[in-house]
């Protein structure tokens, strides 16, 4: 059997090897947890750096977007105006028109001319000489929602 003494040996022998293992052990996670802790910061470095960069990328995307909704408003006005001022246009090249209503229904184009040139000179009293002068002339056809009795118009232009 052992003495007390070598127990005593034996004993501070295991608790050395076990204070040297357990302090590799320790040193061992340490650095692990050193190591592990660095990665995290650099992670969360890396994150705060992409965050930056997409509150950039979104201001510029807010402030591009507000500068289309206003060169989209502007685009709207000149629309308007645009439309407005064609309008305008087709109104005043309507106005040198002349429409002849309940003109007989069986004049095809090709007499439309002569039978409105018949009509003006009964109207101005023009001498048969003297001819009326005609720039443009076409029929204009009913709407088919029109009453069947409805005499199609006609319409002259730019009398001389």
């Amino acid at each position: 059997m052992a003495s007390k003494e070598d127990m005593k040996m034996w004993f501070g022998e295991f608790q050395a090897q076990f204070m040297a293992k357990t302090e590799t052990q320790f040193e061992s996670m340490k650095n692990e947890m050193k190591k592990a802790i660095q990665e995290l910061g650099s992670e969360i470095k890396s994150l705060g750096e992409r965050m930056d960069t997409l509150e950039k990328i979104t201001q510029n995307l807010d402030e591009e977007m507000q500068q289309y909704a206003e060169l989209q408003e502007q685009l709207l006005r000149r629309t308007h105006n645009l439309e407005i001022q064609c309008e305008d246009l087709e109104n005043r090249s309507r106005r040198s028109n002349i429409r002849i209503k309940n003109m007989v229904e069986s004049i095809d184009d090709r007499d439309l001319k002569t039978a409105v040139q018949q009509v003006f000179k009964e109207i101005l009293a023009a001498k048969e000489e003297e001819e009326v002068s005609i720039d443009k002339r076409y029929m204009e056809v009913a709407s088919e929602d029109a009453p069947a009795n409805q005499v199609d118009s006609k319409v002259v232009t730019s009398l001389n």
